[in-house]
């Protein structure tokens, strides 16, 4: 079944049930049922949010995260019946884009890649920590993209 979903940016399968997360220029985030027209849900509404970098299913897929071009990384549990989709945790972890982030372990742990003015290019959090502590480490490293694929060194 094909579809025309206009100006998607991100996409990201479910790592168990049968539906993908898109991500938008427009900052929409959108759930979709394989092989079905129309949305199972929409987390994000259009115009509300800066462009959507990146979207991701934790692990056991319990969980999912939204990273967009302010620097702010939102995440979200996975209800589908839910039509209320509210982030549990939204934090601005770069100051000016978050690049990339992914779930460690239990998926309470984060770890992201954006530009911040701060000269924190790389940073793990922890989501359990309150927001002023939630900051693990910050590392700086020369982050640059090739082939879509991050190559760093210190």
């Amino acid at each position: 079944m094909k579809h025309r979903i206009d100006n998607i940016r991100r996409i990201c399968p479910h790592p168990l049930l049968p539906v993908y997360l898109t991500g938008s220029q427009d900052g929409s985030v959108h759930i979709w049922e394989w092989g079905h027209p129309q949305t199972v849900a929409e987390p994000r509404a259009a115009g509300t949010f800066a462009k959507v970098t990146r979207v991701r299913f934790s692990q056991h897929g319990n969980k999912f995260g939204v990273a967009d071009g302010d620097g702010n990384l939102s995440l979200f549990n996975v209800g589908l019946t839910s039509s209320n989709y509210r982030p549990f945790y939204t934090f601005q972890c770069h100051s000016k884009v978050t690049s990339d982030f992914v779930f460690l372990g239990s998926c309470s742990l984060i770890a992201t890649t954006g530009h911040s003015s701060e000269n924190r290019n790389v940073a793990l959090w922890d989501t359990l920590l309150p927001h002023k502590k939630s900051l693990v480490t910050g590392i700086f490293m020369h982050i640059f993209f090739k082939n879509y694929q991050v190559v760093y060194w210190r």
